[in-house]
């Protein structure tokens, strides 16, 4: 019975061996091309293979066709191991890759540790180096890591942070300041020179290119001192 379903010889001992024999001839697909790989009949650069596998005619010279119209020739198509019937613009096309690790450029990334990032640099500055935190390259009284704190501009002389204008009236006092949307600023104050800076106004997120505070002030004559607020 084990013979029968092993196909061997059962008057034959299988374990005496060697024994040698010729089976019938027979053929197996192994998936391989008549005429190999390198086979390319038309000679246009694209080998036949993948000319039949596409459905494209390997004895036509099709290479610098465009087969599906997405701007790509049907050589490039093969060079790339797309598919030359398949507009690769078009999608949406699903697929996961391996993980991978991308340089954007962004956050704060600092390669050379000046404080000063390498998105803020690159965009203001030829490289990510050039720029020195303690330098004023606009010469408008704001040292460049002082320009990126405020989120203005370091090399424009009209892009700073200052009080514009501060007038009393009434024991009330305004302020008007130059700001930048989306920054949040801190007001201190001190009643006179050499006493201590207080802040009387915290967290004045700004939505505008100016900004402006009323306050109470029971003296005519303060020290006022405008700080952005770094946590916001």
């Amino acid at each position: 019975m084990l013979e029968y379903k092993s196909g061997t010889d059962p008057l034959v001992d299988d374990w005496a061996g060697p024994t040698s024999a010729s089976s019938v001839l027979f053929a197996v697909d192994t998936g391989g091309f008549s005429g190999g790989y390198e086979l390319d009949q038309d000679g246009d650069g694209i080998p036949d293979w993948w000319e039949v596998q596409y459905g494209l005619n390997p004895k036509l010279k099709d290479a610098l066709l465009d087969s599906d119209g997405d701007g790509l020739r049907n050589y490039d198509e093969y060079n790339m191991g797309w598919n030359p019937l398949v507009d690769d613009w078009k999608g949406p096309f699903f697929a996961e890759s391996n993980l991978f690790t991308l340089n954007t450029g962004g956050g704060l990334f600092d390669l050379d540790g000046d404080g000063l990032p390498d998105r803020w640099e690159k965009r203001y500055f030829t490289d990510n180096v050039s720029a020195f935190p303690g330098d004023d390259n606009d010469g408008d009284g704001m040292r460049n890591k002082s320009e990126f704190i405020a989120g203005t501009i370091p090399n424009n002389a009209n892009s700073l942070l200052k009080i514009l204008s501060i007038d009393f009236l009434n024991k009330r006092v305004k302020i008007r300041w130059s700001s930048v949307s989306g920054k949040a600023y801190i007001l201190e104050r001190a009643e006179m020179n050499g006493s201590k800076l207080e802040i009387i106004k915290a967290n004045m997120k700004a939505n505008e290119n100016e900004s402006a505070i009323m306050i109470n002030s029971e003296q005519e004559k303060s020290i006022y001192r405008l700080r952005i607020n770094e946590g916001k």
